[in-house]
């Protein structure tokens, strides 16, 4: 198994099946891993049925950067091949570590207002680094007005709000008219 390049302190998964091809019930009686990996799936003592299989999953964790092998060995019963070695193999590279300044950006903008913040990004760690940003904006949803309609003197508004209450809005407030 080969593993796709993995940031050290991540970890990336493969998956892979362990088939008996036989009649008989094929008893496996050891594993083992070696190296930054490790596995789930199977155990000593487990017995699959003649042209059945079970799933194995396999871990690569790196704990330094470069390249790393090792190996998934499995031990059983088979009297033509009692012993089973998959290679492993994985490359890690340090991650990249962002440092913003400031850690935050607040801005109140009248309607239809700008602003302008500057912020520093930068990249402590031993990768590129990919970011993106985005705003999260709040607005008052409802409150913008919206046409006037044209009313006869004493005709009833047909405009939610008008003579009425609301809220909350966003921010918690309430009105009354």
């Amino acid at each position: 198994l080969t593993f796709p390049t993995t940031f050290v302190g991540c970890s990336n998964t493969l998956s892979l099946a362990i088939r008996n091809t036989g009649t008989d019930f094929l008893h496996l009686t050891g594993v083992s891993v070696s190296g930054d990996f490790s596995q789930s799936g199977i155990a000593p003592g487990i017995a699959i049925p003649g042209s059945h299989a079970i799933g194995v999953t396999v871990r690569f964790s790196p704990l330094s950067p470069g390249t790393h092998h090792g190996a998934l060995t499995i031990t059983s019963d088979d009297p033509d091949m009692g012993s089973l070695v998959i290679p492993l193999d994985g490359t890690s590279l340090p991650p990249p570590v962002i440092g913003v300044d400031p850690a935050s950006i607040t801005e109140i903008l009248t309607p239809g207002g700008s602003g302008t913040r500057e912020l520093s990004v930068c990249n402590t760690g031993g990768s590129d680094l990919t970011w993106s940003t985005s705003t999260h904006v709040i607005s008052a949803a409802g409150a913008t007005p919206g046409p006037t309609p044209d009313l006869a003197k004493g005709e009833p508004d047909p405009r939610p709000g008008i003579l009425g209450q609301g809220g909350p809005d966003t921010f918690g407030y309430r009105w009354k008219d």
